[in-house]
């Protein structure tokens, strides 16, 4: 393989990566805690970066101490963020699929 196609591939590579990228920022995600009785729904507003966009708290609740209800939206934050974790690392595997054949990289 020479330089000028090996040059050509990276660039190809780098534009599908960025492609996989456009497509992951706007994910959303819903996590859910205390049987459904809490969930938030997280989005992803750039790689890396994350906003909590919604907080659903049912009303069988509203009696709790509030250690619990914060506790419950903890848990459903930690389970959308996992979510995305995931969601994350099928894309970074699909990014990884558009190497060349023999080329490995050190990261």
């Amino acid at each position: 393989m020479d330089f000028n196609q090996m040059i050509k591939q990276v660039q190809e590579m780098q534009k599908k990566l960025e492609e996989a990228q456009k497509k992951f920022v706007g994910t959303e995600v819903q996590g859910i805690s205390g049987g459904g009785k809490v969930s938030v729904i997280v989005v992803v507003v750039k790689i890396g970066k994350y906003r909590v966009k919604k907080v659903n708290i049912d009303e069988e609740l509203k009696n709790e101490e509030m250690e619990v209800i914060a506790d419950l939206v903890i848990a459903a934050c930690n389970d959308a963020l996992k979510k995305l974790e995931e969601e994350s690392d099928k894309f970074g595997g699909a990014a990884a699929g558009c190497l060349p054949p023999g080329l490995n990289l050190p990261f």
